[in-house]
Parts: C-alpha cells; structure tokens; sequence
C-alpha cells in the first residue's frame, strides 16, 4: 500500500516539472515580446520562488534529494535549450 502512495507522488511530481517548463516557456515568449527589463527580473524571480517552494513542499514529503537535483537539472537543461531555440 506504501509503494500505491509513493508513485502517485512521483507521477504529481512529473506533472508538476511538465507544467514548470510550459511556464518557462510562457515567460521566454512574453520576455520575447516585451522586453523591459523590470517585468524579466520579476518574472525570473517569481518563478525561481515558485520553484523554490514546490522543493521545499518536496522535501517535507520525503522525496529523495537525489531525485529533486535530477529534476533540476532536467529543469535548467530545458531552460538553456528553449531559450537558445527562441531567440
């Protein structure tokens, strides 16, 4: 019964950096479109707060370290690309 649970916050976990990464993209397009660079420093740093907090709420649900770096490295490698690819 303990494995049920675990995989269903593995799976929320998968969802969550898919919709993590169709935010980044909607902040590359809108940085794209409107290019202040207040509203790109806001952007960033509510998204890196945002990310900050899903970890941290991670971390209280006993996700493996481990697992949470590979996402973020998942995470950042899809930024660079998807920044690269826009402009």
């Amino acid at each position: 019964m303990e494995t049920k649970k675990t995989d269903n916050i593995y799976f929320n976990m998968a969802w969550g950096t898919l919709g993590m990464i169709f935010v980044v993209f909607g902040f590359i397009k809108y940085i794209s479109v409107y290019n202040d660079f207040t509203n790109i420093f806001l952007t960033w740093l509510g998204f890196m707060i945002m990310v900050h907090y899903i970890y941290s709420l991670e971390r209280k649900v006993g996700v493996n370290n481990k697992l949470i770096w590979i996402r973020v490295i998942i995470l950042i490698l899809t930024l660079i690309i998807g920044t690269i690819v826009v402009y």
